[in-house]
């Protein structure tokens, strides 16, 4: 495999130094398909550390100002970083990982794609941290413009705004947070995301478009949340059962670390553990589900379990990126549409493609659709809609 690893980093160095030949591009679409997803991220990243990175940014993002600050952010040390991993590998990751898609739906390999780069001129700006906290009384507080400190008394319960936006919940000194029927909720739209940290002490993050409500004091014999969208739990360890209820069903649990995708516009509801144990109950079916497996929640009730699932992949939202394993399309732009607030619209028929890859969710939309484009799919940006033809 080592003649294949120095052949292909070979053919990567001509291709982004635009010498490669018709041929050569054929040869490097088949010997791509003959590495694994980490294997070829691995090389990859090694072919991609001996070239000249000031050659290889593209011109429409070194136009990019901002874009331009990130990639030479300077160290403490006063040196030059340049976060290829954060950004511009995630391009050639998601380029040459692309040439297997190609291959696959060019597999007699007698034409080669022609790799043409989308020029949007629009643009939408990426989520942030933002949400709305609503008060059992019915008062609402935006979080992403209210200021840090106590935000509200209720009961024996304050809480308060972090400076890194975080909201926590703690009982008032020489109290023990008695039991509260008090329901607060925190609520985040498309385009926004936010951490609360749950009286209890538990920690929960949300994705865009996800909703968390909970009591300002839990019960001394269970802590009970209800969940909508996408949330990731770090439970705090209690002989107290801590469940989790969604539209399926719910997810009762101890301390763990899980995540819970259950969005309405998604096929399936998913939770997946990656730390301790969980019991998934949906109708009269459950299943308990050990670390790297995720059960699978359909509208009849029935749980599928998923063995050995890509935690990394899961999770990637709460470490600020996309991470994409054979995606279908379709999926990926579901996931642009909540993180951007956007609107997806398709022309014609739909595309069937897959995509693998990575990048940061903190780059504008026209980034990652011009990386996507590599697939050979176009799109437009118009106003709040992402319009896709082929």
């Amino acid at each position: 495999m080592k003649a294949n690893n120095e052949r292909v980093s070979y053919l990567f160095n001509r291709f982004y130094e635009k010498t490669i030949t018709d041929d050569e591009k054929k040869e490097l679409f088949l010997l791509l398909n003959k590495f694994n997803d980490e294997e070829l991220s691995e090389l990859m990243a090694q072919a991609f550390n001996k070239l000249n990175k000031d050659a290889l940014v593209p011109d429409d993002v070194k136009a990019n100002e901002e874009l331009n600050k990130i990639l030479k952010s300077k160290s403490s040390g006063g040196g030059v970083i340049y976060l290829w991993t954060k950004i511009a590998i995630a391009a050639s990751f998601i380029l040459f990982l692309s040439f297997g898609i190609y291959s696959y739906l060019n597999k007699d390999l007698k034409t080669v794609p022609q790799i043409t780069k989308n020029k949007i001129p629009a643009d939408v700006r990426p989520g942030t941290n933002k949400a709305i906290l609503t008060l059992s009384n019915g008062a609402t507080i935006v979080l992403d413009t209210a200021k840090d400190g106590v935000l509200a008394n209720q009961g024996d319960i304050v809480v308060h705004k972090t400076k890194d936006n975080q909201i926590i919940y703690s009982a008032k000194p020489n109290n023990a947070g008695n039991p509260d029927t008090q329901i607060n909720k925190i609520s985040t739209p498309r385009g926004g995301q936010y951490q609360v940290v749950l009286p209890d002490g538990s920690k929960a993050w949300l994705n865009a478009s996800s909703s968390i409500s909970f009591p300002v004091a839990f019960n001394p014999n269970k802590r009970e949340v209800d969940i909508s969208g996408e949330v990731y739990f770090e439970v705090s360890k209690m002989h107290i059962p801590f469940i989790v209820k969604y539209d399926k069903g719910l997810v009762q649990v101890l301390g763990t670390h899980f995540n819970i995708m259950a969005y309405h516009n998604e096929a399936a509801t998913e939770v997946t553990l990656l730390e301790g144990s969980v019991k998934v109950l949906s109708g009269n079916a459950s299943n308990m589900l050990k670390p790297g497996q995720q059960a699978q929640l359909a509208d009849a009730g029935e749980i599928k379990i998923a063995d050995n699932v890509d935690i990394n992949a899961i999770t990637a939202w709460k470490n600020g990126v996309f991470l994409f394993k054979n995606t279908e399309i379709e999926t990926v732009m579901r996931q642009i549409s909540r993180w951007y607030d956007v609107d997806v619209k398709y022309e014609g028929k739909m595309p069937h493609v897959q995509i693998t890859g990575k990048i940061s969710r903190n780059v504008n939309a026209s980034e990652i659709l011009s990386m996507l484009s590599y697939t050979g799919i176009h799109f437009k940006i118009e106003d709040k809609n992402i319009i896709i033809t082929q």
